[in-house]
């Protein structure tokens, strides 16, 4: 979601913020897994540690078409965002 649709549900905050805030919601609960764009890899891991799942279904390769989503990334860099070189 990008700002304008979360202010549509009455969330008052910035994607990236409220993208933490749900991760963080998510641990306590004891969920080991989310889904999440390319984007925000790197700061999700760190809050949700190394073993939680990250599922991405903004990878693309560089030549695909970005169909449906709005954050992508090629898995090359997915990856790299997730391990900081």
């Amino acid at each position: 979601m990008d700002a304008g649709e979360l202010a549509g549900v009455a969330s008052w905050t910035l994607p990236p913020n409220q993208v933490l805030r749900l991760a963080r919601l998510a641990k306590l609960s004891g969920i080991n897994g989310m889904v999440c764009s390319p984007d925000e890899v790197e700061a999700l891991r760190d809050v949700v540690g190394p073993q939680a799942k990250l599922v991405i279904p903004g990878i693309r390769s560089a030549t695909d078409s970005i169909g449906d989503q709005r954050r992508v990334a090629t898995a090359a860099e997915a990856i790299q965002r997730e391990r900081p070189i």
